[in-house]
């Protein structure tokens, strides 16, 4: 016969935590078991729990559950239930639970003990800061606007992004330049990103900028959203140009006068002070200045205009583009700093080839003989000479303006003229004063 060993009850326990790693505003699960492992009863069985680390970091909601005292019978087990609120992050806690009871053979207490550790973790979080540069800045010039987000939290933040530049109050006082939306798929743990807009003051004030980001936190799923506002920013009054060129006319001929105007207008509050234009030309052999504006500084009052002018001749025979670079120089007597302004305009030069010169019907039996022309420009006048076989001149024609780039004239009692060979000549005279030449033609009259 074999003897059994009766055993007096034995507590042991286990501790787990869920989730273990825990954000601000999550609830903590500690689940403790204890189960009696030996063959009396245990009887009175209490659960107790302890913070050892972040205790001032969270706060009991509800248990235990059961609250205890319990008693466990032979080979038993019971789980007690602690949940806890997280109000604040980063930080390892470490818990420590039991289960008490007292034997029912001897008397004598009996206790199990167990711990477990969780990490307490801040969400993602999301900072922005706005600055904007210079504090003080000149019409005409730019403000630099630097948007910087953070995220403080321990967490990846998702998609933190901007739908519109930072926006300028009053904004009438600034144009903002091009922007483009700043792309970023994520902002790690204590992680920054930065971009920056550029805008232009138009008018003396005071101005701040504003942005709205959004993002979203990876855990917690949670949208954030955070206005970031700029200090002021003080724009002050000062000369600023603007200048607009133009060259009249956009084609020509060579010998053909042209006309260039730089027109400069100050659209800021402040004067500009001796300003003073000049003309470059991209090819000297192409043009040259027959007159120009007056050398001697102006000053412009805001709000002004003034056109300077140059007189030039187109010299160049080929195809070509000229190019003209108008420009004005000056200074801002607020700050002696220089202003200055610049344009391109452009001419189409035209070449001049021999024009054509044509006679019809060809030979020519009836009363009248067309002449056709194909001319360079509108002509001033037209002369057409006649000669005979042995160059005797026989006619001669001369026609007033032909406004047509293609003229048809006409020569009429052709009858009259004796049968045989002759020779037309013709000569044009253009509206820019220079002269088209023509081949001969040869005409038979035939009866």
């Amino acid at each position: 016969m074999v003897a059994r060993i009766f055993q007096p009850a034995i507590l042991a326990a286990s501790l787990t935590i869920t989730p273990s790693l825990l954000l601000t505003g999550q609830v903590l699960t500690a689940v403790l078991n204890v189960t009696n492992g030996g063959d009396a009863p245990a009887v009175n069985v209490t659960p107790e729990i302890a913070i050892n680390q972040c205790d001032d970091q969270v706060y009991l909601v509800a248990g235990p559950n059961p609250t205890g005292p319990v008693d466990l019978g032979p080979y038993e087990s019971r789980q007690f239930t602690w949940k806890y609120y997280v109000f604040l992050g980063r930080c390892d806690m470490d818990l420590i639970a039991a289960g008490t009871g007292t034997d029912t053979v001897s008397g004598d207490p009996i206790a199990a003990v167990a711990t477990a550790a969780a990490r307490l973790f801040e969400p993602a979080g999301l900072t922005v800061t706005v600055k904007a540069t210079p504090a003080t800045v000149k019409q005409g010039n730019t403000i630099s606007v630097k948007v910087t987000m953070k995220n403080p939290g321990d967490i990846d933040l998702w998609y933190p992004a901007a739908a519109d530049p930072p926006a300028a109050d009053p904004s009438p006082l600034v144009l903002p330049g091009l922007w483009t939306p700043p792309v970023i798929s994520l902002l790690g743990p204590g992680k920054s990103n930065s971009y920056t807009t550029i805008y232009t003051a138009l008018a003396p004030g005071y101005v701040g900028f504003k942005t709205t980001i959004t993002g979203k936190d990876s855990v917690l799923m949670s949208p954030l959203l955070t206005v970031g506002v700029s200090d002021t920013v003080s724009i002050v009054a000062g000369a600023w140009l603007y200048g607009a060129v133009s060259a009249s006319p956009a084609a020509a001929r060579g010998g053909q006068p042209v006309t260039v105007v730089l027109t400069v207008t100050n659209v800021g509050a402040g004067a500009a002070n001796a300003l003073v234009p000049s003309l470059a030309i991209s090819d000297p052999k192409l043009a040259r200045i027959d007159g120009y504006p007056s050398a001697d500084g102006i000053t412009l009052a805001g709000g002004a205009s003034a056109n300077f002018v140059w007189r030039l001749t187109v010299t160049g025979r080929d195809s070509a583009t000229l190019y003209l670079t108008a420009a004005a120089a000056g200074t801002d007597p607020s700050d002696n700093s220089a202003l200055s302004v610049s344009g391109i305009a452009t001419v189409l030069i035209k070449p001049k080839p021999d024009g054509q010169f044509a006679a019809y019907p060809n030979p020519v039996n009836g009363d009248q003989l067309n002449l056709y022309l194909r001319l360079n420009g509108n002509a001033r006048e037209v002369t057409v000479d006649a000669y005979d076989s042995g160059m005797h001149r026989v006619f001669g024609g001369k026609w007033g303006r032909v406004e047509l780039i293609d003229g048809v004239l006409e020569i009429d009692g052709m009858r009259r003229w004796a049968p045989g060979i002759y020779i037309l000549k013709a000569r044009v005279v253009l509206d820019d004063g220079t002269e088209q030449k023509f081949p001969l033609v040869k005409v038979a009259v035939k009866r």
